[in-house]
């Protein structure tokens, strides 16, 4: 039940944790591609409310 991760993080952010799939493993990435995609996540925009 959520109640028990409540006091944690919050039931909201567990909720989301436990809904999440496992994260998919990539074999044979290069450096070049690990660093596209570490730049793309750090120039995200994220809209201001």
């Amino acid at each position: 039940m959520i109640w028990e991760y409540w006091e944690g993080d919050g039931e909201y952010k567990e909720s989301f944790k436990i809904a999440l799939p496992d994260p998919i493993i990539v074999n044979n990435i290069t450096q070049e591609e690990l660093i596209e995609v570490i730049t793309r996540i750090n120039l995200i925009q994220l809209p201001e409310y």
